[in-house]
């Protein structure tokens, strides 16, 4: 199964959109920071299986939820936006900054995190859980890193990881 993670898109979706234009994925998940953009992801790509949490710049979904796990394929899935839990970046080779919502992942099971908010892509392996932040699909982070996603491979037994930039699948009108 392919799972397209994307986070912090602040009204852009042609980040969303050229990307899953070129290659349907199975699942789509939302990290926040642009629930809008991912409602009407969801409602131009219907046949695409969408989960959205809400971040702390989605002010007019206060019903949406602010942090969601899944069952797939026998992995737990915890997604957050990540501002709940402290989850900041201001020092790109800091490592233990996602301690919280490690442990708030231990404490339910979940053996991936997604969240967001940083705006800058990373990946880590934490005490048996994966941890994916996305980055911005369409905004250029303070590092001035492109616009990325991520993108899992699911399987029973094993699990693939990447962070794609989304010039891959071609130039966005913004550019």
């Amino acid at each position: 199964m392919r799972i397209f993670v994307f986070s912090d898109t602040h009204g852009d979706i042609s980040g969303m959109d050229l990307v899953i234009s070129k290659t349907k994925p199975d699942v789509i998940i939302h990290c926040g920071d642009g629930a809008d953009d991912a409602i009407a992801i969801q409602k131009k790509y219907p046949d695409i299986e969408v989960y959205i949490v809400r971040g702390n710049c989605d002010d007019n979904h206060t019903a949406m939820e602010q942090e969601k796990f899944l069952e797939i394929m026998g992995h737990t899935i915890f997604i957050a936006h990540g501002d709940k839990f402290n989850v900041y970046n201001n020092d790109i080779t800091k490592t233990n900054h996602n301690s919280e919502i490690i442990e708030y992942a231990k404490q339910h099971n979940a053996n991936i995190v997604l969240h967001g908010h940083t705006h800058l892509a990373t990946f880590s392996f934490d005490s048996g859980i994966y941890l994916l932040n996305p980055g911005s699909a369409s905004l250029k982070t303070p590092y001035d890193f492109k616009p990325g996603f991520g993108c899992i491979e699911l399987y029973e037994t094993n699990v693939c990881f990447k962070i794609l930039s989304v010039e891959v699948f071609g130039k966005l009108d913004s550019d």
